[in-house]
């Protein structure tokens, strides 16, 4: 895992000790490298912390940014089908320097905007700012594996992995007695729910964007569950050879998450895992 987080702001200075706050909050989510970055007129800052996954390089350091600077991007996650998606991209003429799924999310994101959601798979919640529209996207993904917290102030936004790392920068009030309720009963606090007053949890499957020039924000569901089953009921699978299809390909997505678990065709199995099954439906 990796830590986000940061503030946006249309009328103040973002100072850089309160990102480092930020840093120092989630230390403990990215051990290996940390980042920090302000914007030319200083309204805008990102600040994040490093598990090195897929490039263990220097570039994959974050934020990281499109090369006209226009896009900067905080990314916490695994982009499961990043490969797939840089092939297509190349093809169009795109050029990556690392080997990083957040390069490919940013470029993704920067050609397609929040579109792209719907093309992603994996578990992810990210920060991009565009300097050229001044807005903030935040995103997570549809199951909500990676948490987002965010706190809307008088003069702009923040956000951060954790509740209370924003709590640690002076974002939020007091403890927040129908999230202590929730965790009480259930043993989490679901979201859009946070642990403090004013700090909210973004929604699995939602994405929001702050406009700096209005102060405007403006949220989004682009992946329920109700919208997928709704979807699937008005396009029934009724043909055997589709239904086989279908399920060798959501099964290859979700096994192999388009890295290779087989190394020089030997396969690595848990305990609990089909071996004959997992390995047909790969070679088939």
């Amino acid at each position: 895992m990796c830590g986000i987080a940061g503030i946006v702001s249309n009328n103040g200075v973002i100072e850089a000790k309160r990102l480092t706050r930020f840093q120092k909050s989630l230390a403990h989510r990215g051990p290996d490298d940390c980042g920090l970055w302000i914007n030319a007129d200083q309204t805008a800052g990102f600040a994040h912390t490093r598990l090195s996954i897929i490039d263990l390089t220097p570039s994959g350091h974050q934020p990281m940014q499109t090369p006209d600077c226009r896009y900067t991007i905080v990314f916490n996650g695994e982009i499961y089908n990043y490969q797939s998606l840089k092939k297509e991209m190349e093809a169009q003429g795109k050029a990556f320097i690392s080997t990083s799924d957040t390069e490919v999310l940013l470029k993704l994101l920067a050609k397609d905007g929040v579109l792209a959601l719907e093309r992603i798979r994996g578990m992810f919640a990210f920060a991009i700012w565009d300097s050229l529209k001044s807005k903030l996207t935040l995103a997570r993904d549809p199951l909500g594996i990676k948490p987002l917290y965010f706190s809307q102030y008088s003069n702009g936004l923040a956000f951060a992995s954790e509740a209370k790392a924003l709590k640690s920068a002076g974002f939020g009030g007091e403890i927040e007695p129908k999230a202590v309720g929730a965790f009480l009963q259930w043993g989490s606090i679901p979201a859009p729910l946070g642990l403090y007053n004013g700090i909210e949890s973004l929604m699995p499957g939602e994405w929001l964007q702050w406009e700096q020039d209005t102060g405007k924000v403006t949220r989004q569901i682009y992946w329920s569950y109700a919208k997928q089953i709704e979807n699937n009921m008005h396009n029934p699978v009724t043909d055997y050879r589709q239904a086989v299809n279908l399920t060798r390909k959501i099964k290859i997505h979700r096994l192999i998450r388009d890295r290779a678990i087989f190394m020089s065709h030997s396969v690595f199995l848990n305990k609990n895992s089909e071996p004959s099954r997992v390995i047909f439906l790969y070679m088939s």
